[in-house]
């Protein structure tokens, strides 16, 4: 139990250590996430009508690039936070939340698209 549990702590957080310098870019597939701090710009690739996992830091500044046909928002679902709709040609900027917690959003075009934003301290 004590391995499985070591397992996955470890896991993200050399997922994490790997995507904290600069941007990063995270696929839409829905396994993976992106960690970033606030002086930095981590870029989530919306695709397939679905949000990666994002982990970061309050006051990051996230930047979503819609590789879908149709544009998209993200908007937390206790209201914390709203941006869209973007599209291929605009996309969308979130600073996190200054609060760390982790929040549930989802997109008000597409109700079955639902993401996670997981903000913590640095």
């Amino acid at each position: 139990m004590k391995i499985q549990r070591l397992a996955l702590c470890a896991a993200p957080a050399v997922l994490l250590a790997a995507c904290s310098s600069g941007a990063s870019t995270v696929s839409g597939s829905g396994s993976s996430s992106t960690r970033a701090s606030g002086s930095s710009t981590a870029e989530i690739v919306v695709e397939n009508y679905t949000f990666p996992a994002i982990a970061t830091t309050p006051g990051a500044t996230i930047r979503f690039v819609d590789r879908d046909a149709e544009a998209h928002t993200v908007t937390a679902d206790d209201a914390t936070f709203k941006i869209g709709p973007f599209d291929s040609a605009s996309p969308g900027l979130l600073i996190a939340p200054a609060k760390p917690g982790t929040y549930a959003f989802h997109c008000e075009i597409h109700p079955t698209m639902h993401g996670t934003l997981v903000v913590h301290n640095p």
